[in-house]
């Protein structure tokens, strides 16, 4: 599954290109509504009229520390998300790094407003060793959570197998997202679906990420690899 980030700075932009990464043949939109200028809540009544129905919507507003767009007050930055929340979007993304009581707050409006959560970690220096990584995954577990998303930078081509023996553990019994970030994780990027990661990001237009690629050519090495696998299976 792959999911299409979209960071528009005009709301009113953000309509077309929905219904452009819907054609392109996204599996999910992530709003990333940090990137919006003057953010009016009012104006995001009318997409779930048209259409949160026809595909997932995650919403997301990062902070700056972890590649948001707006830097702004904490405490203002949580209450957007509380009203956000209140528009009943498929998932909402939260930070694992949000202060323990201000999370635990944002879980269960989520869980009374029937929002799934994305549970997300950030680390934007490197790739950890993946006894790290599996701790920081035991430690995300006890917050509410429906997916967990774990994302790091790729220092050098070898991280990418970090993620996927993560990938290979974890996602036996948990939904998990997780790949590299960077020139060196765009491998991990394309291939962590078929290691048991629930969806991967391509990008629209407009990269949000170090390493996106344009959803197309993310396509295209899917369809390439599925073919390649059901060919040897076949002989």
């Amino acid at each position: 599954m792959i999911c299409i980030p979209i960071a528009c700075p005009d709301i009113k932009d953000i309509f077309p290109k929905i219904d452009k990464a819907v054609s392109l043949g996204a599996d999910l939109i992530e709003l990333r509504l940090d990137y919006v200028k003057n953010l009016e809540i009012d104006l995001l009544k009318d997409l779930k009229k048209t259409h949160y129905e026809s595909i997932p919507i995650i919403f997301t507003y990062r902070k700056s520390s972890e590649g948001g767009a707006v830097n702004i007050d904490e405490n203002r930055r949580l209450s957007i998300i509380n009203d956000l929340i209140e528009l009943k979007p498929s998932y909402m993304d939260l930070e694992y790094t949000i202060k323990k009581e201000n999370l635990a707050q944002l879980v269960k409006k989520c869980r009374d407003h029937n929002v799934k959560i994305i549970l997300s970690f950030h680390n934007f220096i490197n790739t950890p060793p993946l006894t790290v990584l599996l701790d920081t995954v035991k430690q995300m577990e006890k917050i509410g959570h429906d997916i967990l998303k774990l994302i790091v930078m790729a220092t050098d081509i070898y991280d990418n197998i970090i993620i996927f023996e993560l990938l290979k553990q974890v996602s036996k019994d948990k939904k998990i997202v997780s790949f590299c970030m960077g020139n060196f994780g765009i491998v991990s990027r394309i291939f962590s679906p078929f290691f048991g990661g629930q969806f991967t990001f391509a990008s629209l237009e407009v990269s949000t990420a170090p390493g996106q690629i344009p959803i197309l050519e993310m396509k295209r090495f899917h369809e390439l690899f599925t073919k390649t696998i059901k060919n040897n299976n076949l002989k």
